[in-house]
């Protein structure tokens, strides 16, 4: 081709050379001509290239995944937003980036991606945080986010939308969610007695909390009907302000919540990796209890938060019963966990339960 280029382009330069007369504005095509020519070499060199790579690599096969994770280290975000990034990428090529990104990786570790985050995205974070080597305090909002992620995603709970501040009404799915989340964990596993019991007595718990939200609808038609002897009681209550009833109503929530984040870190925890979930929790300072609490409380809460999973994890392993019955009495002391430890902002104070 390039020859035959050669040639027009020599008849062409003789015929304009004897032809004054002649038009010359049209003789691009002899530039573009050698471009593509130029383009079709450069083909041919990295087909070449391919070429020689496969005979190099031998016979075999490459699963997408593992093609994903090679090139992951070469891809950008190309101005994008990194969590959109990731939520694109499984856990594991969404680790490999940030591996080959570390300024990425600390940006989302001292500023985590916002409640509502997909759960991969998370998981990316902390997987790619371990394979540096990273101490669990550092990472611990993420941590906990991963964790409280995989449970709301488990039963359609909206983790970007759970503001106590929005009442009952409002936060319904976030109440009845919880609970199902926790049927669900005794259903899989009926040696997590807690969470089945704490499934039973949630109706009673979300029906309290619609209750405060409506509460002065309801004094007014409940007064008539109780003894004189409690009607200076009801005669206070009905003098509250709103702004009163929105705090107790507030306050429960803000208690319902903190015992979901509690108790599905520590469950998602220990399905994902029995033991060593929750030693790293400990590590982590997720089992620490409340920012209320002494560093000698904090210890000790630790310590008997994990002593009572041991019991549990040992109770399952060897058929012991007793040892299982006395590890969900231990996990159900109250304050075991931490919620956003320090210093980044907490996101739910210490839960008064269990």
């Amino acid at each position: 081709m390039r020859q035959h280029l050669e040639e027009v382009a020599d008849a062409w330069t003789r015929f304009t050379s004897s032809s004054s007369w002649v038009p010359v504005g049209g003789s691009g095509f002899l530039d573009n001509g050698s471009r593509f020519v130029d383009e079709n070499d450069a083909d041919v060199t990295w087909m070449e290239h391919v070429a020689a790579a496969f005979e190099h690599a031998g016979s075999g096969t490459l699963t997408n995944h593992a093609l994903d994770l090679a090139v992951a280290a070469y891809l950008t975000t190309q101005g994008q937003d990194p969590v959109e990034v990731l939520r694109h990428m499984d856990a594991d090529v969404g680790a490999a980036w940030l591996a080959a990104h570390p300024e990425v990786l600390d940006a989302l570790v001292t500023t985590p991606p916002a409640w509502g985050t997909p759960s991969t995205v998370y998981s990316a974070i902390v997987q790619a945080e371990r394979a540096r080597g990273a101490d669990p305090v550092d990472f611990a909002t993420v941590l906990q986010r991963m964790y409280v992620s995989r449970a709301a995603e488990k039963v359609g709970i909206d983790m970007a939308t759970w503001d106590t501040a929005r009442g009952a009404e409002a936060l319904l799915g976030q109440v009845t969610g919880s609970y199902q989340y926790y049927a669900q964990l005794y259903l899989d596993n009926p040696d997590f007695m807690w969470a089945g019991m704490a499934n039973m007595v949630g109706p009673d718990f979300a029906a309290g909390f619609l209750d405060l939200h409506s509460f002065r609808d309801h004094i007014g038609e409940v007064t008539p009907l109780l003894p004189q002897s409690m009607r200076p009681l009801t005669d206070v209550l009905a003098t509250m302000g709103d702004n009163e009833i929105a705090f107790y109503e507030k306050t429960f929530l803000d208690m319902q919540k903190g015992i979901f984040l509690d108790a599905s870190t520590m469950h998602e925890a220990y399905l994902d990796a029995g033991m060593d979930g929750v030693k790293e929790l400990r590590a982590a300072g997720l089992l620490a209890g409340g920012a209320d609490q002494s560093p000698s409380e904090q210890a000790v809460s630790a310590q008997y938060a994990e002593d009572a999973w041991n019991d549990i994890d040992t109770g399952m392993r060897t058929g012991s019963q007793d040892l299982v019955d006395r590890g969900e009495r231990g996990a159900a002391v109250p304050g075991a966990a931490r919620h956003d430890p320090a210093p980044v902002q907490h996101d739910a104070g210490p839960s008064r339960h269990r």
